[in-house]
């Protein structure tokens, strides 16, 4: 499935320097496991480069960016990659913007709706791309997905309701189908995701935004 996001000006051209930076800055040790094919997120780059200067030329102020399932993984693993590698005090000298107004670009982003486009029923999805799918179709709000962690008894509690655990589920079904190692990330709203729910269940607990659930191929 493809989404159709409508973006600014201002929320384009920091787009590209975060795909910029996982192409040509911060170093990703396994970056085809991660992002695919550098071919692949270079082209996306260069694409949405293109689209800034045509909103430059007609001095319009916003654009709309048609992002297929891969493309959209791209972007979601771009960000994640660039907010873990890059310290916060360096973020707005690399990126242009602070890590919270990125992320509101990611959740913007990912909350577009659906785009399908009329030749689209021939098309074939690779792994990568099926994984992101898969992503799409965990996105529920009525469902109850938290992990929150309990400082005073050092413990990691889970808090779900029947359909959040048919979402973790869903989610450990697809890491598992793939071939060797592989890893998967759970965000919630605040942080561009939708896989997580926002409100913690305990007062005292603290919210994890962000889950990275690693497969090892031994």
């Amino acid at each position: 499935m493809s989404i159709k996001a409508t973006l600014t000006s201002d929320e384009i051209w920091p787009l590209i320097n975060v795909l910029n930076e996982v192409c040509h800055g911060i170093y990703i040790a396994d970056f085809e496991k991660i992002l695919g094919e550098k071919q692949a997120v270079v082209a996306l780059m260069e694409r949405i480069a293109k689209l800034m200067e045509r909103v430059k030329e007609e001095e319009t102020t916003d654009a709309t960016l048609t992002l297929n399932a891969l493309e959209l993984q791209i972007i979601e693993r771009s960000f994640d990659e660039v907010c873990k590698e890059i310290d916060d005090w360096e973020f707005p000298i690399r990126v242009g913007i602070l890590k919270e107004e990125a992320k509101a670009i990611l959740k913007k982003i990912a909350k577009s709706p659906p785009y399908i486009a009329p030749d689209a029923g021939g098309f074939e999805m690779n792994s990568v791309e099926h994984t992101a799918k898969d992503y799409m179709a965990l996105k529920n709000s009525t469902s109850l997905l938290t992990f929150e962690w309990d400082t005073k008894n050092e413990t990691l509690e889970i808090h779900a309701n029947r359909k959040g655990l048919e979402k973790l589920r869903s989610a450990v079904n697809t890491l598992l189908s793939k071939n060797g190692c592989d890893h998967i990330h759970l965000m919630s709203e605040d942080w561009g995701g939708e896989e997580l729910s926002n409100e913690k269940q305990c007062e005292e607990n603290e919210l994890i935004h962000h889950v990275k659930i690693c497969k090892w191929d031994t």
